[in-house]
């Protein structure tokens, strides 16, 4: 801050001593001077167009000459500079672009006087003077510097060119003198006052500081003694406030054991305000399992903090009882005498019930895992019987077909081909129950299901147990497999059969249900929604709870010895597994059981998406030899088991089906390479490319499996033929990314009859 007598600026360049004032009014300046000076550029530019006309009249002799300084040089000059004022740049340039553009214009005028013949050449000193007033927008020593140089310029151009009259230059001289002297004068005071501004806006805003940084400290300590004042009340509003806010029951007593006051959440779940405990000893209150210490509380001593906690029931105000946590200490005066007690009572029944629904998800959980381990069990045995039953079954098929008719051994062989054949239906019962059989989902009204399977039922069934059928108004659509649904269903029913062995009702029913909340929660997987059900009910004899846990375990049965496989179950489970369904069991003994099974709706809008059927890559094997045996009458042994000469490769790492394979076709007249794996298939068909008409290809197999050597080979050979065969189940070929659209697939176990003749078919066709 600096006072009238001080002056803080060079007397005469006007420069503030202070570096950092000097540097804060440049930046003041700037910025109040910035828009000024692009007015004063446009206005400079406009000027300097128009006074091109003026060059028309006054000196035509070289106006060509004037309008390209004015046009081509000085205007796009100026009007550059008035395009680089919004640079950032501008701030530290601002004088040197204003004082190049200022002696542009003024240089630009002295030329033509220099160029123009008499009179023109000192007619033109008006634009000259013109110039000189735009000078004086600078600051001083700017300005002071410009007009000199171009005084002296001027004056020298004057005095060498004989063609200006003496009393014209001394006119001009003298004109141009006093004009630069009262110029730079107005531009000295001008400056000067600026800058007496910038310091009185300066030192205003200074104290204007020091009067607000003398308010806040008076405003503090008001506040302070503001506070000092209403911090009890205001501490008492707190903790008011804050007990109401705390959703746990909260109560406290004085020294002589009177209730002081309770939270909202304690007048809530007690059903007592705060007005009628306020006052009364707190064991009139019917409350002495809070304020005193019961016997089951011996084994929790109090904590460091002297705080007790137990757990105890309470009567809540809806008439229940409430598992409780119960803490409460002993608070003291200032003096550190005991003043009250406090006791805070937390809710815990929520919590407990929540460890009982846990404790009932886990064993849900534990079951399915269960369920699914056993699935993947079954799901691999499956596999490795349906190799050892292909070689079981053909090398029986062969025997029996070389054997006469009339051959005592034939019973013997029929025997083991009927063996094996239960087992290969055993096998695929257990993919059922593993979910990996392939599935063919198409669009399916439930009733229309329910409706089609009752007469299959009423005759397995039998006249002892009556059936009934109960549909739903409204259409059950749903994306399922019919056959597999209608396997579930039998399944059922003759479960339901043999729990009523002297008869009694049958009933099933369909109807539609929102599923959510409870239902979505125990299910684990489920989602919310429409789903159509199916309720299958018997009046048998019901089972119990431990009964219940297993049913759906594979081999699981209550049944006598020889009587069933325990698979029935499974397979049901399985099945609607399968379709993203579920199916709950309700059962007591003596009163009977209800299983409902539960498949998600399909949307309307994907109804008409879904009207035609998914095509099943997986074909089984065809009929089994076992039909062949009942058409044997009517098909000669050339149809049965057609032969052939044509070259077959046979990949298929299995040792004894390869063996069986080979044997049984050279034994038909083919003739056979062997490859034990997806690469040594490769190489063999490389060495007899042009000999080989037909891949026989196991899908699974060491190195390459049989999809990746087809793809090599048929880049070979483009027209190749080929079968595959596979005891896989349908999810490997998923997990090892196999396309399986449009192969042509043999599943294990599989007949000579049925290889033969799909062998013939596909390289006759």
């Amino acid at each position: 801050m600096y006072s009238n007598k001080e002056i803080p600026y060079n007397a005469f360049t006007l420069s503030f001593q202070d570096r950092e004032l000097e540097a804060a009014f440049r930046e003041d300046y700037c910025n109040r001077r910035l828009p000024h000076l692009r007015l004063d550029l446009l206005a400079g530019i406009f000027l300097y167009l128009l006074f091109g006309i003026h060059d028309y009249w006054v000196i035509p002799d070289i106006k060509e000459f004037a309008w390209l300084i004015r046009y081509a040089f000085v205007c796009p000059l100026v009007f550059a500079i008035f395009l680089f004022t919004y640079s950032r740049q501008v701030r530290n340039l601002m004088q040197v672009t204003q004082a190049i553009a200022a002696f542009a214009a003024g240089g630009g005028v002295v030329l033509m006087i220099v160029k123009a013949a008499p009179p023109g050449n000192y007619m033109s000193f008006s634009g000259l003077i013109l110039c000189i007033l735009f000078y004086f927008r600078l600051r001083f020593l700017s300005a002071s510097v410009l007009t000199l140089i171009t005084f002296v310029l001027y004056e020298a151009i004057s005095i060498l060119d004989t063609k200006i009259p003496t009393n014209v230059m001394f006119s001009n001289t003298f004109i141009l003198t006093t004009f630069s002297l009262t110029g730079m004068y107005m531009c000295y005071t001008l400056e000067q006052s600026m800058r007496s501004g910038f310091l009185l806006r300066r030192t205003v805003e200074e104290r204007n500081h020091q009067i607000e940084e003398s308010n806040s400290e008076l405003e503090k300590e008001i506040l302070v003694r503001t506070q000092a004042e209403t911090a009890l009340t205001e501490q008492m509003k707190f903790l008011h406030t804050l007990l109401d806010t705390i959703p746990n029951p909260i109560f406290y007593t004085d020294g002589t054991g009177n209730c002081s006051g309770c939270n909202k959440a304690y007048e809530s779940f007690f059903g007592k305000t705060k007005e009628e405990i306020t006052g009364r000893p707190a064991n009139d209150l019917h409350q002495v399992r809070l304020v005193e210490i019961p016997d089951e509380a011996g084994n929790n001593p109090p904590d460091n903090h002297g705080i007790l906690r137990y757990e105890t029931l309470l009567g809540h105000s809806d008439g229940t009882e409430r598992n409780v946590v119960f803490s409460k200490a002993v608070y003291s005066d200032i003096k550190g005498k005991p003043a009250g007690l406090v006791g805070v009572v937390l809710d815990i029944t929520d919590l407990r019930q929540s460890e009982e629904e846990k404790q009932r998800l886990g064993v849900q959980l534990f079951q399915a895992q269960k369920m699914e381990a056993v699935g993947q069990l079954a799901g691999g045995i499956a596999h490795e019987f349906n190799n050892i039953l292909t070689a079981i079954l053909g090398y029986a098929h062969l025997l029996k077909k070389n054997m006469p008719s009339d051959d005592p051994l034939c019973f013997y062989v029929g025997s083991i081909v009927q063996s094996s054949e239960r087992a290969a239906r055993l096998t695929r019962d257990l993919l059922t129950f593993s979910r990996k059989q392939k599935i063919e989902p198409k669009l399916l009204d439930l009733n229309e299901l329910v409706t089609k399977t009752k007469p299959l039922l009423s005759m397995m069934i039998g006249e002892e147990v009556e059936l009934t059928v109960s549909l739903c108004a409204e259409p059950a659509s749903v994306m399922a497999d019919s056959g597999l649904l209608s396997q579930a269903l039998v399944n059922l029913a003759l479960n339901a059969r043999d729990a009523m062995p002297e008869g009694g009702m049958f009933s099933m029913s369909t109807g539609l249900t929102r599923k959510d909340g409870e239902f979505v929660h125990s299910h684990g997987s489920a989602e919310p929604g429409i789903y159509g059900v199916i309720h299958v009910s018997d009046w048998g004899t019901g089972m119990d709870p431990k009964t219940r846990e297993r049913i759906f375990e594979p081999f699981f049965t209550t049944k006598e010895v020889g009587k069933g496989t325990g698979l029935g179950l499974s397979m049901v489970y399985g099945i609607i597994d399968q379709h993203k369904g579920y199916i709950d069991v309700h059962s007591e003994l003596g009163k009977g059981t209800t299983f409902s099974i539960y498949l998600p709706m399909i949307a309307e809008s994907e109804t008409q998406q879904t009207k035609e059927g998914c095509h099943s890559p997986h074909p089984e094997s065809g009929s089994r030899d076992s039909d062949t045996d009942k058409r044997s009458c009517q098909r000669t042994l050339a149809q049965l088991y057609p032969t052939g000469t044509e070259m077959v490769l046979v990949a298929e790492d299995d040792h004894s089906v390869r063996t069986l394979t080979k044997n049984l076709l050279r034994e038909n007249g083919y003739s056979i390479i062997e490859a034990v794996n997806g690469e040594d298939a490769i190489n063999r068909f490389m060495d007899h490319a042009g000999e080989i008409q037909l891949l026989l290809l196991d899908v699974i197999m060491p190195k390459k499996n049989g999809w990746e050597a087809y793809d090599i080979i048929r880049r070979v050979r483009p027209d190749i033929r080929v079968i595959f065969m596979s005891g896989h189940t349908a999810d490997v070929f998923q997990q090892r990314a196999i396309p399986d659209e449009g192969m042509n697939v043999l599943a294990k176990p599989i007949s000579p009859g049925d290889l033969l003749r799909g062998i013939r078919y596909e390289l006759d066709r």
